[in-house]
């Protein structure tokens, strides 16, 4: 399951000196949070010593935030989302046949990356050595006067926003005609089906859609907007989708 490469991707992360790997790298790309554009990484209430680190407002090589964040997360430092999302209910997502019968507020992985992309939780709410979250600052709706963001600020209504937390298997492309069997079908990424490379294991044991599906935090594929891998000519979107 993809999720599998995300959590050994994110771990070794911490442990290495240079941060690339595959064809693309953390740094230089939207997470490369050294970067002096991020100025709610160089500022109070972020402590100086911890200044301008790119992995640290994401993970902590030391007393994780499990019991918060729960098992899909890899070495987990950041403070996460209470919000309740309005989910997608768009077109024929809501026979029951279809994705809105296993659809779930957010879980697994995409919590984690809510944790700053609903735009309601402090950007700097990252914990030290298990200290605890630094104090409010600015969200990712507010930082620099919140311009420059674009689509990074979801937001709490997700009702326009391509469905997560749901499950793709074969019931799911045997009712819709224009979907890939997720088990068979190649993804084009690491060399697996749809199911191994792109979907997440839930707890109960289902494969689900997640925001990790499409998009790689750590920028490995080199791929505009952080994804698994290019889209031109909608290359990543055909991967699943068939017309």
């Amino acid at each position: 399951m993809r999720f599998k490469t995300f959590f050994l991707a994110g771990s070794i992360l911490l442990g290495l000196s240079n941060l690339s790997f595959g064809q693309g790298t953390i740094v230089g790309s939207k997470h490369d949070f050294s970067q002096a554009v991020n100025t709610w990484n160089f500022t109070a209430p972020v402590a100086a010593s911890y200044q301008g680190q790119i992995c640290l407002p994401c993970h902590t090589p030391h007393t994780a935030n499990i019991t918060t964040a729960g098992s899909n997360a890899p070495l987990w430092s950041h403070q996460l989302s209470t919000q309740t999302y309005t989910l997608y209910s768009g077109y024929k997502f809501t026979s029951s046949q279809h994705g809105s019968s296993t659809q779930t507020q957010p879980d697994g992985s995409s919590k984690l990356c809510l944790a700053c992309h609903d735009g309601t939780v402090a950007l700097a709410g990252f914990t030290v050595g298990g200290s605890a979250a630094y104090a409010a600052s600015a969200t990712i709706a507010t930082f620099n006067g919140g311009s420059g963001v674009g689509n990074a600020n979801q937001g709490t209504d997700m009702s326009t926003t391509h469905p997560i937390s749901f499950v793709y298997d074969v019931n799911l492309s045997n009712n819709d005609r224009h979907l890939y069997n997720p088990s068979s079908t190649m993804s084009g990424v690491h060399g697996g089906t749809i199911n191994a490379d792109m979907l997440e294991t839930a707890a109960d044991g289902t494969a689900k859609m997640q925001c990790i599906s499409c998009h790689d935090p750590h920028n490995a594929a080199g791929a505009n907007h952080l994804l698994i891998k290019s889209n031109a000519g909608s290359a990543l979107c055909y991967t699943c989708h068939k017309i």
